[in-house]
């Protein structure tokens, strides 16, 4: 359900025509917020699902998928 507010909310900023100013880009960071959660919790998991053997490979293959979209959503954002 607040996944579907923020929507609306991001939608009623773009109609508006400010995206670019402050409470434009302020549903990124709710939307960021919201999700923050997610990602500690499934690298937590990771030893659970895996196995301890393999969980710390894993989970680096998590940190640097993680970092390479955060690379790619800022180059995208220049």
């Amino acid at each position: 359900m607040i996944q579907f507010l923020l929507a609306v909310i991001y939608l009623a900023f773009i109609s508006l025509g400010l995206p670019d100013s402050l409470p434009g880009s302020a549903w990124l960071i709710m939307i960021g917020l919201g999700c923050a959660p997610i990602y500690p919790c499934i690298i937590h998991s990771i030893p659970d699902h895996f196995g301890k053997g393999t969980s710390p490979a894993l989970i680096g293959i998590q940190m640097a998928s993680a970092y390479i979209g955060i690379m790619s959503c800022h180059q995208c954002s220049i």
